[in-house]
C-alpha cells in the first residue's frame, strides 16, 4: 500500500477520534469546547496522521521493536492535545497518550489488513477426504513417518 493510502486510513481514524475525544473530553471536564473545534481537529489530525503514516508502526511491534518511535509519538500527541487541542496538561497527558495507543493500534491494524493479499488458510489447504481412496484418510500428524511406511507396506503385500 502506497504512503498516501496509509495516510488516508489513518487520517479518517484518527479525525473521527480526536473529534469525538475532544467535542466529549472538554465538554465533560471544562463544561464547553473551545471555539473552532473544527479547524483546530482537522489540523491536529493532518499532522499525527503524517507522522503515523511515515513512522510505519504496527501493532506487534509499537512496544518491542519500534518503541522509540511510540515513545516520541505518545510526547507529540500529548503536545498536540495541549497546544492545539486546548486541554490542560494532565488532560492532555492522558487523553493524547490513551488515545494514541487505541488509535494507532487500530489504524495500524487496519492499514496492514490492506496491505496483506489473502492467503488461504491451513485448513483450506488441506487436502479433501476421499472415501475411495483410503491412503488419503491417513493423516500425517496422527500417523508418524514409521506408521506410514507400514501402512504402504500392508498395502503392496496386499496387492
Amino acid at each position: 500500500m502506497s504512503l498516501f493510502w496509509a495516510f488516508v486510513v489513518y487520517w479518517i481514524v484518527i479525525l473521527a477520534a480526536c473529534y469525538v475525544v475532544t467535542e466529549y473530553g472538554q465538554g465533560f471536564l471544562y463544561d464547553e469546547v473551545t471555539p473552532f473545534v473544527w479547524p483546530k481537529v482537522l489540523g491536529a489530525s493532518f499532522a499525527l496522521a503524517l507522522v503515523l503514516a511515515v513512522s510505519r508502526l504496527t501493532i506487534d511491534t509499537m512496544f518491542s521493536d519500534r518503541l522509540g518511535w511510540t515513545i516520541g509519538q505518545a510526547i507529540l500527541w500529548f503536545l498536540v492535545f495541549m497546544f492545539l487541542l486546548s486541554f490542560h496538561p494532565k488532560h492532555a497527558a492522558v487523553l493524547g497518550v490513551i488515545t494514541f495507543v487505541l488509535v494507532a493500534g487500530m489504524g495500524t491494524m487496519a492499514v496492514s489488513s490492506l496491505n496483506e493479499s489473502i492467503q488461504p488458510t491451513s485448513r483450506e489447504k488441506a487436502p479433501v477426504f476421499d472415501p475411495k481412496n483410503k491412503a488419503s484418510g491417513l493423516r500425517k500428524s496422527a500417523t508418524g513417518p514409521q506408521t506410514q511406511e507400514k501402512a504402504e507396506a500392508k498395502k503392496a503385500e496386499e496387492k
